[in-house]
């Protein structure tokens, strides 16, 4: 299996449960945008005055324990677009891995890549990372996770045909 491959299975496995259980939570609940890490063209290096933003995202973090942010990739639309997605994840990898280093939680911040293919209009600029603090908490987040899944509503049966009489 490819790095890319390899890379994309990773994102989505390890992404698609927490949004799944975040959207269980409360699909109304809002976001605070915290802060656009923007990036060079085709890298996914942060840049010194990534420095700030981060700051500021690690602030909020300690004001609201047990809350959640979100950190999402976004690339141009140079390249193709499995290129575009891999590098928007590498993007988000960057900045959650230094979120980390600087004493954030690895399970308060949720992961995405959306590469190319979200529009999004004027905002978020591409070759970026915006990060949100979400109203969100890790422990919600963790007993949604463990919810039963509600079965399918049953179909009403359709009676059987007549039988003619003989």
């Amino acid at each position: 299996m490819g790095t890319l491959t390899s890379s994309l299975i990773t994102c989505v496995l390890s992404v698609v449960p927490a949004m799944a259980a975040a959207a269980a939570i409360d699909e109304t609940a809002g976001e605070t945008p915290l802060a656009v890490v923007r990036f060079a063209s085709g890298s996914a290096q942060l840049a010194g005055e990534a420095s700030d933003e981060l700051g500021d995202t690690l602030r909020w973090l300690d004001a609201h324990p047990g809350r959640l942010v979100y950190v999402e990739g976004y690339a141009d639309r140079r390249g193709g677009s499995a290129a575009n997605l891999e590098l928007s994840y590498q993007r988000s990898l960057a900045v959650r891995d230094e979120l980390v280093q600087r004493g954030a939680d690895p399970f308060r911040v949720i992961v995405a890549a959306h590469g190319e293919d979200r529009d999004l209009g004027s905002a978020p600029p591409t070759r970026s990372v915006v990060i949100s603090g979400s109203e969100h908490r890790y422990d919600e987040l963790i007993e949604a996770q463990r919810r039963p899944t509600p079965p399918p509503p049953r179909r009403p049966q359709a009676p059987p045909p007549a039988r003619p009489n003989a």
